[in-house]
């Protein structure tokens, strides 16, 4: 009995241990997106190419209009469901159309990417298609990690700029209370703590 005793004490101490290690990095996680959405943690450097990752709102606006602003010389729009043409687009988009047509000529669009791994994929063979090598990310503030460090082992040799989005439906000063926020951030993180152990 002493042995069992002895065995499932040290299973609960184990599993204390790695809750809290598991409890610790997520919060830190949760801070350090917190930190790196901050408006004054962004840098304004100019990059090559923008790329906007698809999937979330205000993603292609600011996309749009960092072009417009000269942030870089082209934009690319990853993973965007086939058959989505320029025209599309415009019709999503918050700026005056006429606006947005001065800039389609700078703008590309990639269609094989269906996840994060996919956008850093076809990034990847369009920057070499152009010999970019830097580009400003743009995609959600609880994505930005993980995209970060996704596109980084695909093009170790590019410079790579965060420009994460908040998006309006993730609350993230207040995450525990809104179970929808507080489920999406844990589902990152996993996926994040997976990408950093593999």
């Amino acid at each position: 009995m002493k042995i069992f005793a002895v065995i499932f004490r040290s299973i609960l101490l184990v599993t204390f241990f790695i809750s809290l290690a598991w409890t610790v990095g997520f919060v830190a996680y949760v801070l350090q997106i917190v930190h790196i959405a901050q408006p004054e943690q962004i840098d304004n450097q100019p990059t090559d190419a923008i790329v906007v990752l698809t999937g979330g709102t205000n993603r292609l606006d600011t996309g749009f209009q960092l072009l417009s602003d000269n942030y870089a010389e082209r934009l690319f729009i990853s993973g965007a469901g086939h058959g989505v043409t320029k025209t599309d687009l415009v019709k999503q988009l918050k700026m005056p159309p006429a606006d947005v047509q001065k800039l389609l000529s700078r703008v590309d669009i990639g269609y094989q990417a269906d996840n994060t791994y996919g956008n850093a994929e076809e990034t990847a063979r369009w920057m070499q298609l152009h010999q970019y090598t830097s580009l400003r990310l743009v995609t959600a503030n609880y994505h930005i990690l993980r995209s970060m460090e996704v596109f980084s082992r695909e093009m170790p040799d590019v410079e790579i700029i965060p420009q994460p989005i908040l998006p309006e439906q993730v609350k993230l000063s207040e995450w525990w209370k809104y179970p929808g926020t507080a489920k999406l951030l844990i589902s990152e993180y996993m996926k994040y703590l997976a990408l950093r152990l593999s």
